[in-house]
C-alpha cells in the first residue's frame, strides 16, 4: 500500500502551478490601476512561460493583461480568448472575478465596434456581481455602468443612458469615489444640450462645478463649461456664455497656445459663432464658422457651418452668399441622413451577427461542457482502476508471499522426511547383514527387522502424502523460479545430458545403461522432482517414469517418442496416465511437462 502516497503526490505536482508566478501576477494586478504601462510591459515580458503555469495562472495572465491593456487605452480584440476566461472564472472565480472578466470580455466587444454584445457582456457582469457581500467591487460597478451609458448615448437610447448613469453614480458612493461620481453626473450634459434642456444643463453643471473645485480639478470642470456657455445662449445672458467660454478655453486642456481645439472637438467654433452672431460681431463669427467648416471630413461640422455662415450672409444682406450656403448646409443635412441611415443599418446588422455570435457561442459552450463532463467521467473511471489495481496486486503479493513461506515449509519437511528414510533403508541393511552371523539373536533381529519395517513403510507413505500434497498445490508451484544459470551450465555440462542430446539429434533409442546415467544425473539435479516420480504406491510404470525424466530435461513430446521407442501416440496416452496418477488431472504431453519442469 505504500504506492498510495506517491500517487497522490503525483496528482498534487499536476494540478499545481508556481509560487513564484502567483506573486508575479500579484505585482502587475497592484500595478495595473496606478502604472497600467508598467503592468503591461511586465506581463508581456512574462508571455513566453505562460504554457508552462497552470491553468488558473494562464486565466489570470489573460484577465490581468485586458485589464492593464484598457486601463492603458490599448484596443482590445482577442474576443475568442476573453470569451475562454469569462467561461473559466465563471466556474472557478469569485463574484468580483467573474464580473471583472465579463466587464473586460464587453470592452474588447466595444473596442472591436460589436455593441450589442458588449452591452450583452455588460450585463452578465453585472448579474455575476454580489451587492449585498461586503466586499463587492462597488467601483468597477460603477465602470461597468459608465460604459453601457455611453453605448446608449451613441445608440440615441436616452432613457437607458440616464439610467445607467444614475446606477453609477449609486456605486461610485458606495465605493467612496467621489470624483467617479462627478464624472458621472457630468455625462448627462451632452444629452440635455442634444434634448434642448437649458436649465437641466444649468443645475447640473452648477453641482458639479462646486464639486470639482472642491477636489481642486478646475481643470475637469472647464472641460464641461462649453455646455453651461449653451445653456447661457439659449437663455440670452451673453457675458455668463462669454465667461464659461473663457473658462472652457484656458483651463479645459484642449487648446494649443495658437488657441485651435484640438482635432474631433471643432464643433466647438460653431458654439462661438453662435455666441459672435448673437453680439452682432458677425465678422469673428464668420471668421469661426469658416474655421469649422475646414474639417472636410466631418458631416456634422460641416452642417453646422453652413448653417452658421447662411445666418452671417443672411444678416450682411447678402441674399445669394446665404442661399449657397443654405443649399449646401441643405446637402449636408442629407448626408447627415444618410449617415444615420448608414449606421442603423450597422446597427441592425451588428444585432443579427450578435444573434449569430451567442448562437455559435452556447453551441460552443455546449460542447466544452460536455468535453469537460466526458474528461471528468474518465478521470474518475482512470482513478477507481488505479485504485482497484494497486488493491488487487497488494492482495496477489500478499498471497504470493503466502503460499511461498507454505511451500518451503512442506518442501523442508519433505527433505527430512527423505533423510530418515534413507537412515532407516541404511540400518535395515545393516541388520540383515547381521541377521546370517548371529543365529542366537535371529528372533531379536526379525524383530527389529520387522519394527523398522513398519516404520520405512510408514516414513514412505508419510512421503507420498507430502509429495501428494505438493501435487495439490501445483498452481502454487508456477510462482516458482525457474533453474538458475547455474543449474542449467551444470546440468548441460554433464555426460549424461550430452549423450541424451546426441541420441535425440539422432532419433536413437535410449538403451539400459543410457537410462542409468539419465537417472542419476536427474536425481543429483533434481532430488524432490525425482522422489516424487519415482515415490513407491504413485503407481507410475516404468515407461511413464522414463517420460517424466525426459519431460524434466526439456525434451518434446514427438522427440521422446524416438528416444523410449514407442509411438507418437503412446506419448499421448502416457502423458494423460501420469497427469492421473500424480496430478489428478487430465491434460497433454505440454501440460504435463509444464508442471513437471517446475519442480526441483
Amino acid at each position: 500500500m505504500r504506492l498510495f502516497p506517491l500517487l497522490i503526490a503525483l496528482l498534487l505536482a499536476a494540478c499545481g502551478g508556481s509560487p513564484e508566478v502567483d506573486a508575479l501576477l500579484a505585482v502587475a494586478d497592484s500595478l495595473s490601476g496606478v502604472k497600467p504601462d508598467s503592468a503591461l510591459r511586465l506581463l508581456q515580458q512574462q508571455e513566453a512561460g505562460v504554457p508552462h503555469w497552470s491553468k488558473g495562472q494562464r486565466m489570470r495572465h489573460a484577465l490581468l493583461t485586458a485589464k492593464a491593456m484598457n486601463k492603458a487605452y490599448v484596443p482590445l480584440t482577442a474576443d475568442s480568448l476573453m470569451t475562454v476566461v469569462a467561461d473559466y472564472y465563471d466556474s472557478h472565480g469569485t463574484p468580483n472575478e467573474q464580473m471583472e472578466a465579463h466587464y473586460l470580455l464587453g470592452c474588447t466587444y466595444r473596442d472591436l465596434g460589436e455593441a450589442p454584445a458588449a452591452l450583452a457582456a455588460y450585463q452578465d457582469a453585472i448579474d455575476r456581481a454580489d451587492t449585498l457581500a461586503a466586499d463587492c467591487d462597488h467601483a468597477l460597478l460603477c465602470r461597468v455602468y459608465s460604459q453601457m451609458a455611453e453605448l446608449f448615448y451613441n445608440q440615441t437610447l436616452s432613457k437607458d443612458y440616464l439610467e445607467c448613469l444614475d446606477k453609477s453614480i449609486v456605486h461610485a458612493n458606495m465605493a467612496g469615489d467621489t470624483l467617479a461620481a462627478l464624472n458621472s453626473q457630468a455625462q448627462k450634459l451632452p444629452l440635455f444640450v442634444m434634448q434642448q434642456r437649458p436649465d437641466s444643463v444649468l443645475a447640473v453643471f452648477d453641482n458639479i462645478y462646486k464639486d470639482y473645485l472642491g477636489l481642486g480639478v478646475i481643470q475637469k470642470a472647464a472641460q464641461y463649461s462649453q455646455y453651461a456657455a449653451w445653456a447661457m445662449l439659449k437663455k440670452d445672458n451673453y457675458a455668463k456664455a462669454k465667461e464659461y467660454m473663457e473658462l472652457y478655453e484656458h483651463e479645459s486642456g484642449y487648446f494649443n497656445d495658437e488657441g485651435d481645439i484640438e482635432p474631433g472637438r471643432e464643433i466647438y467654433y460653431y458654439l462661438k459663432g453662435q455666441y459672435y452672431l448673437s453680439t452682432h460681431q458677425v465678422d469673428s463669427a464668420d471668421y469661426f464658422f469658416r474655421k469649422e467648416m475646414a474639417n472636410e471630413l466631418d458631416y456634422n461640422n460641416q452642417n453646422a457651418a453652413a448653417k452658421g455662415l447662411t445666418e452671417v450672409f443672411t444678416q450682411n444682406e447678402q441674399p445669394d452668399s446665404a442661399a449657397k450656403y443654405a443649399l449646401y448646409a441643405y446637402n449636408m443635412n442629407d448626408s447627415l441622413y444618410a449617415q444615420m441611415a448608414t449606421k442603423e443599418v450597422e446597427q441592425t446588422k451588428g444585432m443579427y451577427e450578435y444573434g449569430r455570435h451567442q448562437r455559435n457561442a452556447l453551441v460552443e459552450k455546449e460542447k466544452r461542457e460536455r468535453a469537460y463532463t466526458l474528461s471528468y467521467l474518465l478521470a474518475a473511471v482512470i482513478s477507481v482502476f488505479i485504485i482497484v489495481a494497486i488493491f488487487v496486486f497488494e492482495r496477489f503479493r500478499l498471497k504470493r508471499r503466502a503460499t511461498k513461506r507454505l511451500l518451503y515449509e512442506k518442501a523442508k519437511k519433505l527433505m527430512q522426511t527423505q533423510e530418515e528414510l534413507s537412515y532407516l533403508k541404511g540400518k535395515l541393511q545393516k541388520l540383515t547383514d547381521t541377521v546370517c552371523d548371529k543365529d542366537a539373536t535371529i528372533q531379536q533381529q526379525e524383530a527389529a527387522i520387522g519394527s523398522l519395517s513398519e516404520i520405512i513403510a510408514r516414513k514412505e507413505e508419510e512421503l507420498a502424502a507430502s509429495l501428494s500434497e505438493l501435487s495439490n498445490n501445483h498452481n502454487a508451484l508456477f510462482l516458482q523460479k525457474r533453474e538458475t544459470d547455474e543449474t542449467k551450465r551444470k546440468l548441460t555440462a554433464s555426460p549424461a545430458y550430452q549423450l541424451l542430446q546426441d541420441k535425440d539429434r539422432r532419433g536413437d533409442k535410449l538403451e539400459a545403461e543410457d537410462w542409468e546415467a539419465i537417472s542419476q544425473l536427474v536425481k543429483q539435479t533434481f532430488p524432490t522432482f525425482y522422489a516424487f516420480v519415482t515415490a513407491r504406491g504413485n503407481g507410475t510404470n516404468t515407461k511413464e517414469q522414463q517420460l517424466c525424466l525426459l519431460f524434466r530435461l526439456y525434451v518434446k513430446p514427438r522427440r521422446a517418442s524416438l528416444l523410449i521407442g514407442v509411438a507418437p501416440s503412446m506419448v499421448t496416452k502416457l502423458s494423460k496416465s501420469v497427469l492421473q496418477k500424480l496430478f489428478n488431472t487430465d491434460g497433454t504431453g505440454k501440460d504435463l511437462a509444464e508442471r513437471l519442469q517446475l519442480l526441483r
